[in-house]
């Protein structure tokens, strides 16, 4: 069984063994991290308060907390790590490929600074296995390399599914073949290798999918990602350095790890929408990027989900809050079992991590976190149908369910909740009337896909007419997504007729970037509900069950006179929900 290789000898030792290392001279130096000298040699050191991260873990064939760890040496030239739990479960279940950091010049797949989180990880996660890939480090082996490398590891994988690769008699890669399903690989990576998790996914997409049949990549998980922008963002200059992140780290590895002759920041290997940009054409899976609010990446890791949601791909952008959350401070696991702040970030973390592979699992894509309404219809419908509760945040209305609707692809469930009405051409009580509430949404009432007209001018008091009445404008709260950027607004009305207001309350959603505006007429979702303040005899609350009242009674069977087919029909009767 091959090994993974230690780490290097220690100067002295190198010295020692070749003095002839004694007269090169130093090219470049990384304070405390990395020096490289005239011969191409390269001394990696670390602080010493990085000295328990980077002890190597080696491999262990019997049960750890439920995980057993294997080094591979695939025949697709590159090492991997594979993190194998014990249990049996009784279907196939997902892998993740993982991609290290260490700014692309430093780290190893097999630090017990990524043993500690990914071992821990492979239990919590449903998953079959975790493989760690070994990546090439730079200034020896310059990008595009760690993405070869990466897209390497994916075509060993796809070797392994086949049953082609050289390696299928390795007992940990039979264990990982027996318990995978294939068809749902997910890529994640910490730092450096969460932007490896976009470059090696463009790269597939780039390939077709053909080119990694029969795996197929449903999801990749960018962590703290090391984005970089072409100018000095303001999270790099206000967040204060740490032993293990500074600028001229950043600055440094990223000039020390692009192709030869990079003078400019902008490079699509590391910067967001440059990357972005060059994916274009190439068909992404769904991307969730965790961001930490003290990153000093932070600006770059946003920018890259904004430029992803530009361009039409699925994405979904968490940002950990907190002082003292920093770029992969969920690695740090002094700080997470010593402080409650850390702990708790990591542990939703963790918990986001799970949700976003547990519903691709059945779908893909959680119709919450999708940014693109045509990826994988079938896939979302079929979710839906699955003990589907409506109960839409103003987010999910906005960035959802309003862009469908423009674009005439509601999804099938939504169609009976969210209908299409004239609302500002009727009156509340025609409404409900007209249109039944949605059963067990939180705030309760009816959602309506109209239009409006677009409002010019800055009163703070807007009136829409309806009906015999006037929908008049309370005020309005702008709504942001989970990275703080502004999406959409939402405007609440109060119904007034006969110059009183009534208990009739409205939420008007509108999206910031508008598909579909024809003239001055801008597509909208509406909420109409009653006031929770109304008194039980409110006209508003009558009107509203008028719906209800409207509906023929359930038609009720006489029981069987026989005793034993009474208990007949009790023993087949469903429970009551």
């Amino acid at each position: 069984m091959a090994t993974l290789p230690q780490m290097a000898a220690t100067k002295e030792r190198q010295e020692a063994a070749n003095p002839t290392t004694t007269t090169r001279t130093l090219v470049e130096s990384v304070t405390n991290w990395i020096r490289v000298y005239s011969d191409g040699s390269v001394d990696r050191l670390g602080p010493p308060e990085a000295a328990a991260f980077m002890v190597l873990v080696p491999p262990y064939d019997d049960p750890r907390d439920g995980v057993t760890v294997h080094d591979v040496a695939t025949d697709h030239g590159v090492d991997v790590r594979l993190y194998l739990t014990t249990t049996t479960p009784a279907g196939r279940r997902p892998v993740l490929v993982h991609f290290h950091g260490g700014g692309f010049c430093l780290s190893h797949a097999a630090w017990s600074l990524y043993h500690r989180f990914y071992a821990r990880l492979a239990v919590e996660l449903d998953v079959a296995g975790i493989v760690s890939v070994v990546l090439p480090l730079a200034p020896e082996h310059r990008l595009p390399a760690a993405i070869d490398a990466g897209h390497a590891a994916l075509l060993w994988l796809r070797d392994v599914a086949c049953g082609t690769s050289d390696t299928i008699a390795h007992h940990a890669v039979e264990r990982l073949r027996d318990a995978a399903d294939f068809s749902r690989v997910f890529l994640i990576g910490d730092s450096a290798g969460g932007v490896l998790v976009h470059n090696v996914a463009a790269r597939a997409g780039e390939a077709g999918a053909e080119a990694l049949d029969p795996i197929r990549l449903a999801g990749g998980v960018l962590l703290h990602p090391g984005f970089i922008l072409p100018e000095k963002s303001p999270s790099e200059l206000e967040n204060p350095p740490t032993p293990f992140m500074t600028q001229e780290t950043v600055d440094k590895f990223v000039m020390l790890a692009l192709p030869v002759g990079t003078t400019s920041r902008d490079h699509p290997y590391t910067s967001p929408a440059a990357a972005v940009t060059a994916a274009e054409g190439a068909q992404l899976p769904p991307m969730l990027v965790m961001v930490a609010e003290e990153d000093m990446l932070r600006d770059a890791q946003v920018e890259y989900g904004e430029a992803m949601a530009r361009a039409g791909k699925a994405v979904e952008t968490v940002v950990s809050h907190g002082r003292g959350i920093g770029h992969v401070f969920y690695l740090n696991w002094f700080a997470v079992e010593s402080h409650p702040v850390a702990a708790a970030r990591a542990r939703e973390l963790v918990d986001a991590l799970n949700k976003f592979p547990a519903q691709c699992i059945r779908v893909f894509v959680s119709p919450i976190r999708l940014r693109n309404f045509d990826l994988m219809e079938k896939h979302v419908e079929k979710m839906l149908s699955l003990g589907f509760r409506f109960n839409p945040s103003a987010e999910d209305l906005i960035t959802f369910y309003l862009p469908r609707l423009i674009a005439g692809k509601p999804m099938k469930d939504t169609e009976k909740f969210i209908c299409r009405a004239d609302v500002y051409g009727s009156e509340p009580s025609d409404l409900a009337g007209k249109f039944a509430p949605v059963p067990r949404c939180e705030k309760g009432g009816r959602f309506f896909f109209t239009s409006c007209k677009r409002h010019k001018g800055s009163s703070t008091k807007k009136e829409r007419t309806a009906g015999a009445g006037t929908w008049v404008r309370q005020n309005s709260k702008e709504v942001k997504n989970k990275a703080g950027v502004k999406v959409g607004e939402t405007q609440n009305f109060r119904f007034k007729k006969d110059g009183s207001y009534t208990d009739w309350l409205m939420e008007e959603h509108h999206c910031c970037r508008q598909q579909a505006v024809a003239g001055d007429e801008e597509p909208v979702i509406c909420r109409m509900y009653v006031s929770p303040r109304a008194p039980p005899d409110s006209a508003a609350r009558q009107e509203s069950a008028a719906f209800v009242q409207q509906q023929p009674a359930p038609q009720v069977s006489e029981p069987p006179c026989d005793k034993k087919k009474r208990d007949d029909v009790a023993e087949e009767a469903p429970a009551a929900a």
